[in-house]
C-alpha cells in the first residue's frame, strides 16, 4: 500500500515539475499596487496582496502614513517600503506570523510597543489586531472584511488559548454551525445553516490542508488533532462553484502550520484534570521547527496524545466509567523552496483513537445492554502541495491518498461486530491570478477515487451469513471563478461555475448472491456575488448560488431492514439540489475596536436526502436509511460582534437562528396520501438542526508586577435538535447551555493555567438515538449522546 501511495504521490509532483520547469529561470517577485496614505489601510493591502498574516495594533500605526509600493518585490522589501519614515519595523514572530513593533533604536515613547509581538507575554491581545486573512475562496489570501461570503476564521493561537480538545469546542464559536459527536470518539456530523445529513453523501466538505476528507454513504468527519493549528475557516452556504459535490452546506478547512524556513523554534503543553464521575484525563502536545537547508528546506512534526477517563456505566456488565479513550496524533511537514517561486510541500497525518464504549447515554449516565462496546478509529493521510508563482498567476498541484477505519460493535443489545474501511485518492490543479488589477480570475479541475467496504458478522444473530457491502466512486468536476472591480474597487462583481460528474458502485453478498448497483450524477453549479464597499473597513454584499449532494446507493441491509417498515423503499437515491440567496453586511469600527458581521440567509431545498432511524419489528440491528422526502427549506439570520473597549478587555457575543422544515407531506412510494400515514410531515425540521445557536465570550488580560494575567470567559447555547425515526414521531434532545472558564498566567515563553469545561455539568441530551432508545427502557430519559461532565484541570506551556 505505501508503495502505491509512494508512486502517486511521485507521479503527480514529477508531472507539476515537468510543466513548470521552463519557466522557473523567469520567477518575479510579487507585483504590488499599494497607495500612499494611512499605514493602516496600506499594511491591510499588503496583507491581501502578499497572503502574509500581520499582527498590529491600531492604536500604534493609525498616526502614520506611508509612501505606498508599488511594481515587482519581494514581501520584504515591500514592507520595508511601506514602514519607511516611521518608527516601526517587521519581526517575525514564532508562529509564522510578522509583526509591526517599534524599531530597537526608538525610544520607547516613541510608539507604544505591539503586546505579543515576539513573546507570549500577551499574545492574544496582538492576535485580535491581527487582519484577518481569508485562504479557502482558492483565489490568493483575501483579507476578511473585504470578501463577498460569510467565512468564520478562528486563529490556531487562539484555539491553543482556549485549551480546544476538538473541534466540537472550536467550531460552536461560528454562527449557523451546529457540530456534534456521532456517538464514537473522533466521529463528528456537522450541519451549516440548516443543511444536514447524517448518512448519505456528505452536506459539508472537510479539508486538511487542502486535502479532503471524503467518503460514500458515511457523513461524518473525522476529529483530527487541534493542537499546532494556523487557523480553522469555515465557509458558510453552498460552495458547488469551488469545491463540487458535497459542498451544499458549507466548507471546512483546517489549517495546520507551516515549516519556518528561517527559525528553530518548538513548543510543548502538559495539562491534567479531573472529570466528575469519572476519573483522571492527560494530555502532552509538543511541536518542533527545523530549518534543514537556510532559506530553502525546513521540517516541521507535531504530535499529541490524549488519555480521556470514561464517565458512564453499564448495569448489565456491571461496569463504571466505561467509555474511556486514547487519542495519538502525529503530523509532519516537509516544505522545499526549490526557487522563489517554486515550493514543493510533503506531508502526512496519523491518527489513532482507541475507545472503550461510545458516548450515548440516558439520563443517569447509563446505557443498556451487554455487549462489548470499544471502538477503533483510525486514519492515515498523506500529500503533496506544489506551487509556482508565474508573473501574474499561481499554479498550485493538490495530491492526497487517505486511508481510513472504524471496527466495533454496532448494536449495545447484541453483538454485531462491524470493520469499514475507506479509501480516497484525490488531485487538483488549479491556476488563479495574482497581482494587483481590477479583473481576477480562477481555472482548475479534480478528481477523485473512493471506495468503501464495510463487513458485518452476524452470528450473534443467529444467521448463517455475513453482511460486506463495496461501494466505489469516481468522480471529475472542472470550475471556474473571475471577479471585476469597478469604480476603484468600490464595487466587485464575481461570477463563477463548476461542472461536476460522478459514477458510483456497489456490490453486496447478502440473503443470496452479489447485489450489483450503480447510480450516476452530472451537475452544473453557478455562482453570482456582488460586494460594495463604501469605505476601506466594510462591505455590503449578495451572493446567490447552488449546491447539491450526489445521487447515491443505501446500504443493502439497511434498505432490507427499511422494507420491513415501508416495503416500497428502493434504496436508490436521486441528487439533492439546493439553491440559496445571502446578503450579509461586515464592518470594521472605532478604529478597529468594533467588528461586526450580519447576514441573513434563505436555502430552497429540492428532493431532499434525509436520513431516518429505522425501528423494525423485532429487529436488533441499528439501521439509518436514506431516501428523498420531497422539497424542504431552510432560512434564517446570523451575527458576530466582536469589541475591544480597552487594549485588555475583549469581548464577542455571535448566533444565529435558523429555521429549516419538509415542505410538504412525504409519503411511502406508492402509498394513497389519503390513507396512509405521512413517513414525513410538513413543517417537521431537519435531522439535528437547533434553531438556535449563541455563543459569548468575555476576556481580560491584566499583570501582577512581571507576569502577564489572562482570565476568560465563554458561553455556548443550542435549542433543541430532533431525530427522524422511519413511520414515528421525531425524537427531541433537549436545549443545552456549556460554560467554560480559564485563568492563565505567565511571562517570557512560559505559561501556567487552570481551567474549567462544562462548568454547570450540564448533562441534557444532544442528538438523540431513536434505536438505542427504543432497545431500553424508557424510566432513564432518551438516549442520546451528551456533554462530558465537569472537567477541572491545570496545565503548562512553552515555547522555545
Amino acid at each position: 500500500m505505501a508503495g502505491r501511495i509512494a508512486t502517486r504521490l511521485i507521479l503527480a509532483a514529477g508531472m507539476s515539475l515537468a510543466a513548470l520547469s521552463p519557466a522557473i529561470a523567469a520567477a518575479q517577485d510579487r507585483t504590488y499596487s499599494i497607495p500612499a496614505g494611512d499605514l493602516r489601510t496600506a499594511l491591510k493591502k499588503f496583507a491581501a496582496q502578499s497572503g502574509t498574516r500581520l499582527i498590529f495594533r491600531t492604536d500604534a500605526v493609525r498616526s502614520f502614513r506611508t509612501s505606498g509600493v508599488s511594481g515587482a518585490h519581494s514581501s520584504d522589501e515591500a514592507l520595508q517600503k511601506l514602514l519607511s519614515g516611521t518608527p516601526l519595523e517587521a519581526k517575525r514572530d514564532p508562529s509564522g506570523a510578522v509583526a509591526i513593533v517599534p524599531r530597537a533604536d526608538e525610544p520607547q515613547s516613541a510608539v507604544e510597543p505591539v503586546r505579543g509581538a515576539g513573546g507570549p507575554e500577551s499574545r492574544a491581545a496582538a492576535e485580535t489586531d491581527a487582519e484577518i486573512v481569508v485562504t479557502a475562496l482558492k483565489r490568493g489570501p483575501q483579507l476578511l472584511t473585504d470578501t463577498a461570503a460569510a467565512v468564520g476564521v478562528i486563529d490556531g493561537n487562539e484555539i491553543e488559548a482556549a485549551g480546544a480538545r476538538s473541534l466540537v469546542d472550536i467550531l460552536q464559536q461560528v454562527p449557523s454551525t451546529s457540530i456534534t459527536n456521532a456517538g464514537s470518539p473522533g466521529v463528528n456530523t456537522i450541519q451549516i445553516r440548516g443543511v444536514s445529513a447524517t448518512f448519505g453523501a456528505a452536506s459539508v466538505g472537510f479539508y486538511l490542508d487542502d486535502l479532503p476528507f471524503t467518503f460514500i454513504n458515511q457523513n461524518f468527519l473525522p476529529d483530527p488533532s487541534v493542537y499546532d493549528l494556523e487557523s480553522v475557516e469555515v465557509l458558510r452556504g453552498p460552495q458547488g462553484s469551488l469545491y463540487g459535490a458535497g459542498a451544499s452546506g458549507g466548507v471546512v478547512l483546517v489549517r495546520t502550520r507551516d515549516p519556518d524556513l528561517d527559525d528553530l523554534a518548538g513548543k510543548a503543553e502538559g495539562r491534567v484534570s479531573t472529570t466528575k464521575g469519572g476519573g483522571e484525563n492527560f494530555f502532552l502536545g509538543g511541536a518542533v521547527n527545523i530549518p534543514i537547508v537556510e532559506d530553502r528546506i525546513a521540517l516541521r512534526v507535531s504530535g499529541d496524545y490524549y488519555d480521556d477517563s470514561g464517565w458512564l456505566e453499564r448495569p448489565a456488565l456491571n461496569q463504571r466509567d466505561f467509555n474511556d479513550s486514547e487519542r495519538l496524533n502525529l503530523r509532519a511537514k516537509l516544505r522545499i523552496a526549490a526557487t522563489d517561486r517554486l515550493t514543493l510541500q510533503l506531508q502526512g497525518a496519523i491518527s489513532r483513537i482507541d475507545a472503550a464504549g461510545n458516548v450515548f447515554a440516558n439520563d443517569r449516565a447509563e446505557l443498556g445492554g451487554a455487549v462489548d462496546q470499544s471502538i477503533e478509529t483510525d486514519y492515515d493521510q498523506a500529500g503533496a502541495v506544489i506551487t509556482y508563482e508565474f508573473p501574474g498567476a499561481t499554479l498550485t498541484s493538490t495530491t492526497s491518498y487517505l486511508d481510513f477505519r472504524n471496527a466495533g460493535e454496532t448494536s449495545a443489545a447484541v453483538s454485531i461486530p462491524t470493520e469499514s474501511f475507506a479509501k480516497n485518492f484525490a488531485q487538483e490543479v488549479r491556476l488563479n491570478s495574482t497581482g494587483s488589477g481590477a479583473f481576477s480570475w480562477l481555472v482548475g479541475g479534480f478528481y477523485n477515487d473512493i471506495s468503501a467496504e464495510i463487513n458485518q458478522e452476524l452470528s450473534g444473530l443467529g444467521l448463517p451469513f455475513n453482511v460486506q457491502e463495496n461501494f466505489r466512486a469516481e468522480r471529475f468536476s472542472i470550475f471556474g471563478e473571475a471577479a471585476v472591480a469597478l469604480f476603484d474597487g468600490v464595487l466587485d462583481l464575481t461570477a463563477g461555475a463548476s461542472y461536476f460528474e460522478d459514477d458510483t458502485r456497489s456490490f453486496s453478498a447478502f440473503l443470496g448472491p452479489e447485489i450489483r448497483n450503480a447510480i450516476s450524477t452530472k451537475q452544473f453549479s453557478p455562482k453570482l456575488s456582488a460586494a460594495w464597499h463604501p469605505n476601506d473597513n466594510s462591505t455590503l454584499y449578495a451572493v446567490y448560488s447552488q449546491g447539491f449532494r450526489p445521487a447515491t446507493l443505501d446500504f443493502t441491509v439497511t434498505t432490507f431492514l427499511a422494507q420491513m417498515v415501508v416495503p416500497s423503499i428502493t434504496g436508490r437515491v436521486r441528487t439533492e439540489n439546493l439553491t440559496a440567496y445571502e446578503v450579509g453586511y461586515k464592518t470594521d469600527a472605532l478604529d478597529g475596536r468594533l467588528h461586526f458581521e450580519g447576514a441573513l440567509f434563505y436555502n430552497d431545498i429540492q428532493d431532499t436526502q434525509q436520513s431516518a432511524a429505522v425501528v423494525a419489528p423485532g429487529a436488533t440491528v441499528p439501521a439509518n436509511t436514506i431516501l428523498n422526502v420531497g422539497d424542504a427549506e431552510s432560512y434564517g439570520v446570523e451575527w458576530l460582534f466582536l469589541a475591544r473597549p480597552t487594549g485588555s478587555l475583549t469581548l464577542n457575543f455571535s448566533g444565529s437562528y435558523t429555521k429549516s422544515r419538509i415542505k410538504r407531506d412525504f409519503f411511502a412510494p406508492g402509498a394513497d396520501p389519503a390513507t396512509a400515514v405521512p413517513l414525513f410531515r410538513a413543517g417537521q425540521p431537519l435531522n439535528f438542526v437547533p434553531e438556535w445557536l449563541v455563543s459569548a465570550g468575555i476576556r481580560h488580560e491584566h499583570r501582577w508586577g512581571s507576569l502577564q494575567g489572562v482570565a476568560a470567559v465563554s458561553a455556548q447555547y443550542a435549542s433543541t435538535r430532533f431525530q427522524t425515526i422511519l413511520g414515528q414521531a421525531s425524537l427531541p434532545g433537549d436545549e443545552n447551555i456549556r460554560v467554560d472558564a480559564r485563568y492563565e498566567l505567565g511571562r517570557d515563553n512560559w505559561t501556567l493555567f487552570v481551567f474549567a469545561e462544562n462548568l454547570t455539568n450540564e448533562n441534557n441530551p444532544i442528538t438523540p438515538s431513536g434505536f438505542l432508545t427504543s432497545l431500553f427502557p424508557p424510566d432513564g430519559g432518551i438516549v442520546a449522546t451528551r456533554h462530558r461532565p465537569r472537567t477541572l484541570g491545570i496545565g503548562a506551556r512553552l515555547n522555545f
